[in-house]
């Protein structure tokens, strides 16, 4: 017999979020006993929203004038400035690395995994030297789950990884060499290739500074854990957007740019240690897929 997968226990910030996203969470993607309780847990939501709406009266402006400090130098930098992973991943914007305060950072996540916490807990040394910090932080190359893969036809491959951060990351052409060759399975004379990249976003937290905000950009469970640790000062890579109107993406996970530039007072990581604006929910387990597939274009043109 087949056990099922235990739910997932996730932290949602539901005082900052709207009553029919929080419905369609509950109805979609809970387990049935969290369904069931519905009314319970939009009565909640309800003290939770009315809450949140003082914090943002009582703290316009929280979000402005934040400004990264310097941080000193360090070999581990250098290492990591230099290594294409990180220039190939922070080419759009002027970049640099700087320390941030947590608390104020803008926080566009709504929620957080407490098992993926439970497991970054494990893996931060108790009282982390700036060295940890870095490697933790910064490095390209973080600890990730190892994706299965299914090859489905001759040109379909399915790949998948219980991360949220598993993506397709591009396909680019490659000039040939004689390593490429043995790969070459089908025969004929090749000429050239296609290299396609599935795997995981950058592994540098990094904020956007725009308006005078930082805005988190990505790393936001190694923050939250960080910050839960009681640590409440990073190191990140600060990518710089001088014109917000034409430079910044129109949302970050389904927020407007107009919201996390605008709003008098954002949703800002330390709300998330309000326990009076959050809740738990036992999310059905799931998992992220990326498919790859290719073929002839049946088109031959006579010239």
């Amino acid at each position: 017999m087949i056990s099922k997968p235990p739910p997932k226990p996730t932290l949602f910030l539901y005082g900052a979020m709207a009553k029919p996203n929080v419905m369609t969470i509950v109805r979609n993607q809970c387990i049935p006993e969290e369904t069931e309780n519905i009314e319970k847990i939009l009565t909640g939501w309800q003290r939770a929203a009315t809450l949140f709406r003082k914090i943002e009266e009582s703290e316009k402006g929280v979000a402005d004038n934040n400004f990264p400090i310097n941080i000193e130098p360090n070999p581990k930098l250098l290492e990591i400035q230099n290594d294409p992973l990180f220039r190939y991943g922070f080419s759009i914007y002027p970049s640099e690395f700087k320390i941030v305060e947590i608390d104020n950072l803008v926080a566009p996540q709504r929620n957080v995994s407490l098992s993926y916490v439970e497991e970054l807990t494990k893996r931060i040394p108790k009282n982390p030297t700036m060295d940890n910090l870095i490697d933790i932080c910064l490095s390209t190359k973080q600890k990730v789950p190892t994706p299965q893969s299914w090859q489905n036809a001759p040109n379909v491959f399915t790949f998948s990884s219980p991360s949220v951060d598993f993506r397709f990351l591009g396909g680019f052409p490659k000039p040939l060499t004689n390593d490429d060759l043995q790969f070459c399975l089908g025969g004929g004379q090749p000429i050239g290739a296609i290299i396609l990249f599935y795997g995981y976003g950058t592994g540098s937290i990094n904020v956007l500074q725009a308006n005078n905000r930082l805005i988190l950009n990505n790393g936001f469970h190694r923050v939250y854990t960080l910050r839960k640790l009681g640590i409440t000062k990073i190191p990140v890579v600060v990518q710089k957007i001088g014109n917000p109107d034409l430079e910044m993406q129109p949302q970050i996970l389904g927020l407007t740019k107009e919201y996390l530039l605008k709003h008098e007072r954002p949703v800002l990581v330390k709300d998330f240690f309000v326990e009076d604006l959050t809740t738990i929910l036992r999310l059905k387990n799931t998992i992220r897929t990326v498919q790859i597939q290719w073929g002839d274009i049946p088109n031959d043109t006579a010239v």
